[in-house]
């Protein structure tokens, strides 16, 4: 799980962008692959022969992935494009699918949800395109299409992930508040800067402003610096010319001997000064320096432009000059999003938007932002003092695993999960991106080290040390705790009823089934924890309804009904759990208790209040 889990990192998101590897018809492995080359850039060949391909649900893939043993915890969204081609076919890319095909997809992304994935992800950017130039399966997909899937996606207690078309952001985030509205759960986009208007800060401003008061749950993940591509001799982001297509059939060798020759240097520099807008674009290309940290903070005095301009040459031919200076090995970062740090510093500081967005597992060998937390914590806390380390952490670690439903993980606190990083504040740091050959069959990928990590744990093992990693896989793959724990409270074989359910129940391998019954431990109304989740407001309501055992029950045919106890008694053998219902002005995580005096409940469904449910929450005293 390299570079990120050099980065600190514990736990890591996989299928964004609408694109994923499940679910899959034998048959369709070829496609998949195709597309995952030409939007990602992982080598196909890669793809089909690396992978061992055991599985079609999505479900079946998580299996997949768990018996590989990951050093890290990851978890998956289910991916629009996949799912698309599973219903539709080759119809999948250009058509728009009937209301047949429309109710068969959602409920596909239902079901992987249900078995695990912790969302859906959609990507609506022509630019991500197929091997034949057209864009991918669901990129224009239509309202009716995206609204059933969104209530498919809500009603299995996922969230929805989207990469938008930032070329028509209002129409955008209209349709991400509709989806919002339909499946009533988290939502989460990737939000690159964009330019606000009439006074605004940035261009989401207006939307996410109504949307929230409209109470839906809505946030962003933008890159901590700029996010682009690495243009050097090792890569391939060279320059559109024959010239310079010659140069790129050729190995590091070949390539270093090329550009010593004499003529093939100026045949290189004239075709390039044969098109004005190489230079012009040579304004986003910035030197990462040949220290052992990369700059990413440099002005735009400081581009390759600037520099030329000040030496008195042409971009191509200094960008030459660094790539013999150090022997091949210099890298320049090309700028396409996020390129202003001044406007990226209030950006970044605004409450609903998260770090994020590190391309690690994407564009293998054009782009490498996996290093964004070293950045964040050397830049931003340590060097700027944008955030104190708390808050870098918080926005890091418990902001964002709420987003995704862990309430189990993000603080130091007992009961907790044991992913735990020790930083050394002055050190920790970026390190320069090198080019490796260690994919299947030789295939190229970009990688990036840092320093600064005296320890990294996951799961309460050291996985790294010292800036190095120690053999240990202690990953889990995490798989959606809402669709956990509806797997362990009714698909189980009946069992004999035991004296102590939680314990019990870990013991005989009952995933997630503390997250649900422990309750001693919650936050109460006004003291929001900030880890918290939609689980832990379940977990309340379970613990002051009626529980009733079923005849699916986990441990037995029903014999009685009882009354959940208080915080830290006995629990129940199952119940049928449902979304807590909760006070209007109160944080997202607050329920009606008895403490609260702020609002009267209301139900999730209707919004009218439910006094009853008041009277009942007052009477059984729980908090």
């Amino acid at each position: 799980m390299t570079p990120a889990s050099w980065h600190g990192v514990t736990t890591a998101l996989f299928g964004n962008c609408g694109v994923t590897f499940a679910p899959c018809k034998p048959a369709d492995r070829e496609f998949l692959a195709g597309m995952m080359e030409t939007v990602e850039d992982i080598p196909r060949n890669a793809i089909l022969t690396g992978l061992p391909w055991d599985w079609e649900s999505y479900g079946e893939y998580l299996d997949s992935i768990e018996k590989l043993g990951p050093a890290i915890n990851i978890t998956g969204l289910v991916g629009h494009c996949a799912s698309r081609f599973y219903v539709m076919g080759e119809r999948a890319v250009e058509e728009d699918p009937t209301q047949d095909e429309i109710r068969q997809i959602a409920e596909l992304v239902g079901r992987s949800v249900a078995e695990g994935a912790i969302g859906f992800s959609t990507n609506r950017l022509p630019a991500h395109v197929l091997p034949d130039g057209r864009s991918i399966p669901g990129t224009f997909a239509k309202e009716d299409e995206l609204l059933a899937i969104s209530k498919a996606v809500g009603k299995a207690g996922g969230i929805l992930q989207s990469v938008l078309n930032y070329g028509k952001l209002d129409d955008e985030m209209t349709m991400l508040t509709k989806q919002g509205r339909a499946a009533g759960t988290r939502l989460l986009f990737s939000a690159p800067y964009h330019p606000g208007t009439g006074g605004n800060g940035s261009g989401y401003d207006d939307a996410i402003a109504s949307m929230r008061e409209e109470g839906l749950d809505v946030s962003g993940l933008t890159l901590p610096r700029s996010g682009g591509f690495l243009s050097g001799l090792t890569t391939d982001m060279l320059f559109p010319t024959p010239a310079w297509a010659e140069i790129r059939k050729l190995d590091l060798r070949g390539r270093l001997a090329a550009i010593r020759d004499g003529e093939t240097r100026r045949k290189l520099v004239d075709e390039a000064q044969a098109i004005p807008q190489l230079e012009q674009g040579a304004r986003a290309y910035f030197w990462l320096g040949d220290g052992d940290r990369p700059t990413y903070t440099r002005g735009a005095e400081d581009s390759l432009y600037g520099m030329a301009k000040a030496a008195g040459v042409h971009p191509v031919e200094l960008w030459l000059d660094k790539m013999l200076e150090s022997n091949g090995e210099a890298m320049f970062h090309v700028r396409f999003f996020n390129q202003d740090l001044e406007r990226l510093k209030s950006f970044l500081s605004l409450d609903w938007m998260l770090p994020g967005i590190g391309d690690a597992g994407a564009h293998v060998s054009q782009i490498m932002d996996s290093g964004w937390t070293s950045f964040l914590l050397s830049h931003w806390v340590r060097d700027q003092g944008l955030f104190t380390i708390e808050e870098a952490i918080r926005r890091m670690t418990s902001a964002s695993a709420r987003v995704l439903g862990f309430n189990d993980r993000g603080t130091l606190a007992e009961g907790m999960k044991a992913d735990i990083n020790v930083v050394d504040l002055d050190r920790v740091a970026e390190r320069q991106p090198k080019l490796v050959h260690d994919f299947p069959g030789g295939a190229p990928r970009l990688i990036q080290k840092a320093v600064g990590y005296k320890a990294t744990v996951c799961n309460g093992a050291v996985i790294l040390a010292d800036d190095t990693h120690t053999g240990e896989r202690a990953g889990k793959v995490l798989r959606n705790p809402a669709a956990v724990w509806r797997l362990n409270l009714g698909t189980r074989r009946q069992k004999s009823r035991p004296s102590t359910a939680p314990a019990k129940m870990q013991q005989e391998g009952y995933r997630w089934i503390s997250t649900v019954f422990v309750t001693s431990a919650l936050p109460r109304c006004g003291t929001r924890s900030s880890a918290t989740s939609r689980n832990s407001a379940m977990s309340a309501r379970v613990s002051r309804r009626r529980w009733k055992a079923s005849s699916s029950s986990t441990y037995g045919p029903a014999t009685r009904t009882r009354r959940a106890p208080a915080h830290g008694g006995r629990t129940p053998s199952s119940t049928s759990i449902r979304p807590p219902r909760r006070c209007r002005s109160c944080a997202p995580s607050c329920w009606p208790t008895a403490g609260c005096s702020t609002s009267t409940p209301r139900s999730p469904t209707t919004g009218r209040n439910t006094a009853r449910t008041a009277r009942r929450t007052r009477k059984s005293g729980t908090s």
